[in-house]
């Protein structure tokens, strides 16, 4: 056994303290890493896509805004052209941060392609002398 005073037995137990304070340290500081490589990874590639999907999403809306505002006669077609053609080319640009893998996947690239083929169906038919509202409705 350790012995049969009871300072060495006191000093058997400092030492077990002493061991696993520092067998916890070294977990301790082994998991900060973990944690440390994690935020560096979240900050570098995911902190970027998720604020292009924010612009994204605030463009969206703008350019939804705009498409009845151009309905309504609230701006002209020069407006929402200059308008569109802003808006479209902050789409592209974000939308070129991310992989083209997963648009083929999910279908983004084409949806977007869809919605600016009706965009531009929508001026075109604002855009007219004799406007079509049945057919602008349809766009919208």
């Amino acid at each position: 056994m350790i012995g049969k005073s009871i300072s060495r037995k006191v000093m058997a137990g400092y030492i077990v303290i002493l061991l696993t304070v520092l067998l916890a340290g070294l977990y301790l500081y082994q998991q900060s890493s973990y944690v440390g490589k994690t935020n560096e990874a979240f900050t570098k590639e995911l902190l970027p896509k998720l604020q292009s999907i924010e612009v994204i999403s605030k463009e969206l809306s703008e350019l939804q805004l705009a498409a009845y505002a151009l309905y309504g006669t609230t701006i002209n077609a020069q407006q929402f052209s200059q308008f569109y053609t802003t808006s479209k080319r902050t789409l592209t640009e974000q939308l070129s941060q991310f992989e083209n893998e997963v648009f083929s996947r999910t279908g983004f690239n084409r949806s977007f392609t869809e919605l600016f083929q009706v965009i531009d169906k929508l001026y075109a038919t604002m855009n007219r002398d004799s406007i079509d509202w049945d057919e602008a409705r349809l766009y919208l």
